[in-house]
């Protein structure tokens, strides 16, 4: 005896065709996909503007609806920082897995290291067929992080060995957070309330 097995189609109601042939006679197994639904209901991602620079960014979750078939998943845009995340955990999934009806995931990428900058995703799901796919695109665009300029009032004859404290300025010019850092010899606080600190920070317009 013999038996013969294969994989089915991807796509609803779509077949496969495996032959065996024994000496000169063969025969061809079929089988076909019952009818399904592989085109997923429509989905789109909230963009995203005012990102900081060269940071991890996730978009809004959304779930696979409207299918009752696996479906297959891609990300395309960005480079090999991108891409989705499975129940929006933190491992990255493979362009070209599939995904179960109810399964949610979201988009992670890391913003561009510049200002005013686009980062574009599009995540495509489905099956094989264009007529069995959906898309939806996700953007992320930088803040301006360069503030306008600001000015200290020099201060003359402090006594030595003094903490001595500039007075409060406000940073303006900037649509998101801006990287902050200061000399090994100084702190700063922002908002002039809590501590002082040498580490780099980040600071927001109007602080």
């Amino acid at each position: 005896t013999v038996c013969v097995r294969h994989r089915s189609s991807f796509n609803s109601l779509d077949n496969v065709d495996t032959t065996l042939t024994i000496g000169t006679v063969s025969d061809t197994f079929t089988s076909t996909t019952r009818v399904g639904d592989q085109l997923p209901d429509a989905f789109s991602f909230t963009t995203q503007t005012g990102v900081a620079l060269d940071t991890l960014v996730r978009s809004n979750t959304i779930t696979v609806e409207g299918v009752d078939s696996p479906v297959a998943v891609f990300v395309s845009g960005g480079s090999s920082n991108v891409g989705y995340a499975p129940g929006c955990g933190d491992t990255f999934g493979q362009n070209g897995d599939t995904l179960e009806p109810g399964d949610t995931l979201c988009l992670v990428a890391i913003s561009p290291a510049a200002d005013n900058t686009s980062l574009v995703l599009t995540l495509t799901m489905g099956g094989s067929d264009p007529g069995n796919q959906a898309s939806g695109t996700f953007t992320v665009t930088t803040a301006e992080t360069v503030p306008d300029a600001f000015t200290f009032t020099d201060q003359v004859g402090v006594p030595t060995l003094a903490t001595v404290f500039a007075a409060p300025l406000t940073i303006t010019g900037i649509t998101g957070p801006s990287k902050v850092e200061i000399s090994r010899n100084g702190q700063y606080q922002i908002n002039c309330t809590g501590s002082f600190t040498s580490s780099d920070g980040v600071i927001e317009n109007g602080n």
